[in-house]
């Protein structure tokens, strides 16, 4: 058993290269909004200048023109205070999200760790760096990853970096505890914060909003107070692990662990099953139920 982890902060990263600070992201955003109230006022008045024009013409401007070359006037939309706020607010939750999407939810420690605690293969790091390109621009994310980073970010808020940083240590030494009780070496992925962080984040968000899960297949609760929820997180990832190993060199390991197994049958099935053709693994039900089988 290795011996407790020390405390860990969450601050002391690199500076955002898209955003010195947070303030600066809303100094833009307030530029923007007020840019477009400008324009669309100026528009308004142009519009409505046009207009008063044609309506003085009379008929010394001659026949109207064919009905078929009328072409309708285009209006502009002008935003109005309490929308420009509302915009300015989303937009400052996009940037917030995106922050932590980048830094902690994006497996992008794992590149600073690299050659000193680890060596990550060729493959692993460019996949990882494709993503650090990828998560630099908000519009880049997936629905899943906004969600989760704004839910990130709201967790620092409520719960504290200390708390969270804590949370996601203990759930992080666990997993590693079983596999090096089975016998496996954990991939790299299982040594960085994301995949716990990520899963916390998840699980907060859908505890919020349970009609976007399916509540016949998890059971839903706050990550920080429900050991169910703590469990799951945990064995969830165990059956990714295991399922990944299963094709490689840890297979005769992971055999001979689940040989006793009163669920052994199972546990194969879910282990020889192909992996979905987006990800190559498991549906998240059944990664967990072949980490609870197999713990």
């Amino acid at each position: 058993m290795r011996p407790p982890p020390e405390d860990k902060r969450l601050d002391g990263a690199a500076p955002d290269p898209h955003f010195d600070s947070v303030g600066q992201a809303e100094r833009v955003l307030d530029a923007t909004i007020r840019t477009a109230l400008d324009v669309g006022a100026a528009l308004a008045d142009t519009q409505a200048t046009l207009q008063r024009s044609v309506i003085n013409r009379g008929p010394s401007f001659g026949a109207p023109l064919p009905s078929s070359s009328y072409t309708p006037p285009t209006y502009v939309h002008v935003v109005s205070a309490e929308e420009g706020k509302r915009a300015r607010e989303q937009a400052m939750k996009d940037v917030e999200g995106r922050l932590c999407v980048a830094k902690y939810l994006s497996y992008l420690d794992l590149l600073d760790l690299n050659g000193e605690e680890l060596t990550l293969e060729a493959g692993v790091k460019q996949k990882i760096e494709a993503t650090r390109a990828r998560v630099g621009r908000v519009e880049n994310l997936s629905p899943a990853e906004k969600k989760y980073g704004s839910e990130f970010h709201n967790l620092v808020s409520t719960q504290g970096e200390y708390e969270l940083a804590n949370l996601e240590s203990k759930l992080r030494n666990k997993l590693l505890d079983i596999l090096e009780a089975i016998g496996v070496e954990p991939s790299p992925y299982s040594l960085s914060v994301s995949w716990a962080f990520w899963d916390i984040a998840k699980q907060s968000y859908l505890n919020k909003n349970r009609e976007q899960s399916d509540g016949t297949k998890y059971h839903l609760g706050d990550p920080f107070v429900d050991r169910q929820v703590q469990a799951d997180i945990v064995h969830r990832h165990l059956g990714w692990e295991l399922h990944q190993n299963w094709r490689g060199q840890a297979r005769a390991t992971i055999a001979s662990h689940i040989n006793s197994k009163s669920e052994k049958a199972r546990i194969l099935e879910l282990l020889d099953k192909p992996g979905k053709a987006e990800n190559q693994t498991l549906a998240s039900n059944e990664l967990l139920e072949l980490g609870r089988l197999a713990a």
